[in-house]
């Protein structure tokens, strides 16, 4: 199993509680770790770093699965903060293609768009909402199960809310990510039954 976050605040509670151990830096903020049994592989933010990074991986490795776990921002105004999703399908905003992930049975499902940059704008939210009917927004999404699905690889998500993808996005989040992360790692943990 290979679990896949984007930041390293993301993957610093699941580093912790499975006592992973660095294996190799892909860059300054990327990188892979391990456990006996499991790979935690920090992408860096965005499309290209996720594509970067995961490729990279997948040269020497072909997990049975992955688990792609991270913030995400609201689309949906209806959402609450420091709400955790699994997602169900992921759009990428440019293209409007999608990939169907595979979801478990007790979290709440969600929709998550992927974008090339941060979502800040209310108007832009909007329109991608409409467009896509997707309640959550992040960065790399798409492309990891995009990448996946061609490998043939299982791959689901889970994404926590830390911000309302509006101007204030940045202080929402720097706000609420140290107690999200948590609530995420709690429910990867869960996830993957340790």
């Amino acid at each position: 199993m290979l679990l896949v976050s984007a930041l390293p605040i993301e993957m610093a509670p699941l580093l912790s509680a499975l006592n992973a151990q660095p294996v190799e830096k892909y860059s300054k903020k990327t990188g892979l770790y391990r456990t006996d049994y499991i790979d935690l592989l920090i992408t860096g933010v965005g499309p290209i770093m996720a594509k970067r990074s995961l490729l990279r991986y997948l040269e020497q490795h072909h997990p049975d699965r992955i688990l792609n776990f991270g913030t995400a921002g609201i689309l949906d105004d209806h959402l609450p903060v420091k709400a955790v999703y699994s997602i169900s399908d992921c759009y990428q905003v440019k293209t409007n293609e999608y990939e169907t992930l595979a979801t478990g049975k007790i979290l709440p499902t969600a929709i998550c768009a992927s974008a090339a940059y941060p979502v800040i704008s209310i108007k832009e939210k909007h329109q991608i909402f409409q467009q896509t009917g997707a309640q959550l927004v992040d960065m790399e999404c798409f492309t990891l199960a995009h990448i996946a699905a061609q490998a043939g690889i299982k791959m689901s998500a889970i994404k926590v809310t830390t911000d309302n993808a509006d101007k204030e996005t940045i202080d929402i989040f720097t706000k609420h990510v140290q107690l999200s992360v948590q609530l995420l790692c709690d429910t990867v943990l869960n996830e993957i039954k340790l």
